[in-house]
């Protein structure tokens, strides 16, 4: 599933969309819960009522998000850790500015789908056609490809990229999600 509606998916409490936020997300908020002090118990306590809190929000009818999902969930994930502290320690917790930046990225989960396809049938094809690709997408030249690789001329080197590169678009349009990613 593409991330590009991540609120429906806490609504419908899609597993895939949870997973992909805790994945993201989970480790800027454990960065800031032990910068403060905390154990990675309390990043999780943080993370998850974070999640109830959007999903709480998300089920108003008049909701609507303004900003990246991944500024508004970090901004609530960051309230959170200041409320968790004051109310435990009976102290002020400051962020770093470094920290606080993290909040400010935005994820494009678009692009990180469709890198995450590309991985995956780039990881089907053969070592030989990986190893082709690679030093044809590093700028190699293939006069250069084939001497590295140890073929018997240019010519074959091109023929070979030509097949490896028709392979990888073969294995993408395979991959489960590439027709959601194609037309979102």
């Amino acid at each position: 599933m593409t991330l590009t509606d991540p609120i429906a998916g806490i609504r419908t409490g899609d597993r895939k969309t949870v997973d992909s936020i805790w994945t993201d997300l989970f480790p800027a908020v454990r960065k800031w819960v032990r910068d403060c002090g905390g154990s990675d118990d309390d990043a999780k306590d943080v993370f998850q009522d974070a999640l109830m809190v959007i999903y709480d929000k998300a089920g108003k009818p008049d909701f609507q998000l303004t900003s990246k999902f991944s500024t508004y969930f970090l901004g609530i994930c960051r309230n959170l850790v200041g409320n968790l502290f004051q109310k435990r320690y009976r102290r002020d917790v400051t962020l770093s500015d470094e920290l606080k930046s993290i909040a400010e990225e935005p994820i494009d989960y678009e692009v990180r789908d469709r890198k995450k396809l590309l991985d995956n049938a780039r990881k089907q094809l053969g070592h030989d056609c990986q190893r082709v690709l690679d030093l044809f997408f590093q700028g190699i030249s293939m006069v250069e490809i084939a001497a590295s690789l140890g073929f018997a001329s240019e010519g074959y080197a091109k023929r070979r990229k030509h097949q490896c590169k028709e392979r990888l678009v073969d294995l993408v349009r395979s991959q489960p999600g590439f027709e959601e990613l194609l037309y979102n």
